[in-house]
């Protein structure tokens, strides 16, 4: 009797619970190729308050705006939003509500804040990564202003 059927099914439900999208049946999703959007960006300014996103591995390019309530989701590890540029952050969330980052690393250099959280908005990290961001003299990585 061979094994190789035992094997296909195993490498199979091996590549079914390794990575997924954490929403079932995101109402965006973002590729490099072959998707409904490309950048991250795009699918954000697409999405209406509630959507969920899901993000193939790859690294996006920022920065990135998100104004609204949203899911963004990693579909694997290695989801990087990056920019490496100056400015004044890699990822910059305002407008209210919740925005939910799962599985989503942002890096930056020490000339960009990684995140901005602005006005009465919720940001919820789950399982990424905000690293290699100070924004020298100007404000630490992360910054989170109160107000509307």
């Amino acid at each position: 009797m061979s094994i190789l059927p035992f094997l296909s099914l195993l490498s199979w439900v091996g590549a079914v619970a390794e990575a997924a999208c954490p929403y079932p049946a995101p109402d965006r999703t973002v590729c490099a190729s072959g998707c409904a959007h490309t950048p991250l960006q795009a699918a954000v300014t697409a999405a209406v308050a509630g959507d969920e996103i899901c993000v193939a591995p790859g690294t996006d390019n920022g920065p990135l705006s998100i104004p609204k309530t949203v899911s963004i989701g990693a579909d694997a590890a290695g989801v990087i939003v990056s920019n490496t540029v100056s400015g004044t952050e890699v990822v910059a969330v305002s407008g209210g509500g919740t925005v939910t980052l799962n599985g989503i690393a942002i890096a930056g250099n020490s000339s960009r804040r990684c995140v901005t959280v602005s006005g009465s908005t919720d940001l919820v990290l789950i399982g990424g990564e905000v690293a290699d961001c100070t924004h020298t003299g100007v404000a630490p990585g992360v910054q989170i202003q109160r107000g509307s």
